[in-house]
């Protein structure tokens, strides 16, 4: 997120050879108020959802 901001401040050229447009800082604003607000909840699903697996199978011997 940090070298979206110095890229798009900076006017460098990005990886992939542009300069960073209001709508790739606007698409990486959300994406990290997204990681921030649901992250931790996420992760806790996932593993939550892995350990139902894990059981099952080994209930059902696979």
């Amino acid at each position: 997120m940090k070298n979206t901001f110095a890229c798009c401040h900076s006017g460098a050229i990005t990886c992939a050879g542009g300069k960073v447009g209001a709508a790739a800082l606007g698409i990486a604003k959300l994406c990290y108020g997204t990681l921030i607000s649901n992250g931790f909840k996420a992760y806790v699903y996932l593993r939550f959802i892995r350990n139902l697996i894990y059981n099952d199978k080994e209930q059902n011997g696979a």
